[in-house]
């Protein structure tokens, strides 16, 4: 079992099998949370170990309220500089909200990154940003703190991975995924990763969801650091000279 502070790492499969094509919720006659069924914490390892499917059956088979989606974008990269870049329209964005206890939830913010292409002998990387913003009126963090963050990177070469907590405000949340070690000579292959942190939701209003980010950069110019902005203006991730980047985004709403 891993403490709030670790990041969970290692190979898994990338199939995401189970998940609905659009968002979805259980039947709202489904009143038991996570944590009377005794199964959050379990279930919480479970996401973070991209054992996805295995999660939400075991949320179905206790009546846990939840709301998850799969958001495969079909809109075209918008790729305008070289380097390497892995392909937005394949990539599989699928947040989800899990009912903890009382009015506590949990928001999972997770990433399959798909179809990674080229186009230099040496690949520059610059960070990529994983996370989750609300409205600070209707959602509130019991804990705006590493404390209330856990992590997951899973691939064939997710040793060259690292992901850095970064910030936590009264907006939101987010961390850095770093590419350390992870050159152009390595194969670009699929991986995963994901952020999730616990709310309290202040409002019956449905209209008020949790909107899930990743933004995916990259240069041909020699790398930089990034800036990581959240505030009451938005998500905002500021980029070094000559690089790019594309961002998938998908708020998931749970009803009132």
């Amino acid at each position: 079992m891993q403490n709030r502070r670790q990041i969970l790492k290692g190979s898994a499969s990338l199939t995401m099998a189970g998940i609905a094509g659009t968002v979805s919720g259980q039947n709202e006659s489904k009143k038991t949370t996570a944590r009377e069924a005794g199964i959050y914490e379990y279930v919480r390892e479970l996401l973070r170990e991209n054992k996805r499917g295995e999660a939400f059956q075991l949320l179905d088979s206790h009546s846990v309220r939840y709301y998850t989606g799969h958001d495969p974008v079909s809109e075209g990269d918008g790729v305008s500089t070289q380097g390497a870049v892995w392909s937005k329209g394949d990539s599989d964005f699928t947040p989800s909200l899990i009912h903890v206890e009382n009015d506590v939830w949990l928001v999972t913010s997770h990433i399959e990154m798909k179809n990674a292409s080229y186009s230099t002998a040496t690949a520059y990387f610059v960070d990529d940003a994983i996370g989750a913003t609300w409205d600070h009126n209707k959602w509130a963090s019991p804990d705006m703190t590493e404390d209330n963050v856990w992590m997951g990177v899973h691939g064939e070469h997710s040793n060259h991975l690292e992901i850095e907590y970064d910030t936590y405000n009264y907006y939101g949340v987010g961390a850095l995924i770093k590419y350390d070690g992870w050159d152009g000579n390595i194969q670009h292959d699929d991986f995963i990763v994901n952020l999730q942190t616990e709310l309290v939701r202040e409002t019956n209003d449905s209209r008020f969801g949790v909107k899930t980010h990743y933004e995916h950069t990259y240069t041909a110019g020699f790398p930089g650091g990034v800036n990581l902005s959240i505030s009451g203006s938005g998500w905002s991730l500021g980029l070094p000279t000559l690089a790019d980047s594309w961002e998938l985004e998908k708020t998931v709403y749970p009803e009132s």
